[in-house]
């Protein structure tokens, strides 16, 4: 097996549950090495954290950058994508229209040697344009402009898993419902029970997104 240098720098977007489990998979990767990891927070939230999650990163040797997805304009993200080699999307759920396109055009002006987009869930080529939801119309259009890119200069990296496994855990998804102590007291189909849902763990998909960044040359 081929085995390649790893990136030198590595920049993630959000620190809610994907970016968490991201970071604990490449910060305790064996193959990471001299790899500088970076998180991106707004500065509200660097001035919030809690001391033992400071201390936690820091034994970790992940560097704190301020940022805003959804107030920076294109060249300001830019301006700190151009720091790293990898970038790793891992917000947008609550992030205004626009926000992914707009993040992915900084990633393409940096120049930035590997992307992966906020794209963790559904196949949106199989989605395609015209859906109901606003934000999968908006995905579809990121795919459009990284393939679109002159010279193919940035590669990109879709991880397509399906649904987070917590999501069918959440009361508002309607599958696992619980009592007023949080006893489970039932469970509901999907539309029928005859009906197929890939899921994946969020523990997995770092994994998953780690071996991508600092595995062998084949698995990449």
């Amino acid at each position: 097996m081929t085995t390649s240098a790893p990136p030198p720098s590595v920049l993630v977007l959000g620190t809610g549950e994907l970016g968490t489990a991201l970071l604990h998979a490449l910060t305790t990767h064996p193959l990471r090495g001299s790899t500088r990891i970076a998180l991106l927070l707004r500065p509200a939230t660097l001035l919030s954290l809690p001391h033992t999650t400071l201390t936690d990163l820091r034994t970790r040797a992940v560097d704190l950058l301020p940022g805003d997805l959804a107030l920076d304009n294109t060249d300001q993200l830019a301006a700190t994508f151009a720091h790293f080699h990898t970038v790793i999307g891992a917000t947008g759920m609550r992030l205004p229209a626009g926000t992914q396109r707009k993040v992915c055009a900084a990633a393409l002006q940096a120049g930035v040697g590997c992307y992966f987009p906020w794209q963790f869930g559904v196949d949106y080529d199989v989605i395609g344009q015209g859906s109901a939801q606003e934000l999968f119309g908006e995905q579809v259009g990121v795919r459009e402009m990284l393939r679109a890119q002159e010279g193919g200069r940035t590669r990109w990296v879709v991880v397509s898993v399906g649904m987070f496994m917590s999501f069918l855990l959440e009361a508002a998804f309607g599958v696992v419902e619980r009592d007023g102590g949080g006893r489970v007291v039932g469970v509901n189909a999907l539309g029928g029970w005859d009906t197929r849902v890939t899921v994946t763990g969020v523990e997995d998909i770092g994994k998953m997104v780690a071996e991508l960044v600092f595995g062998s040359r084949e698995e990449r």
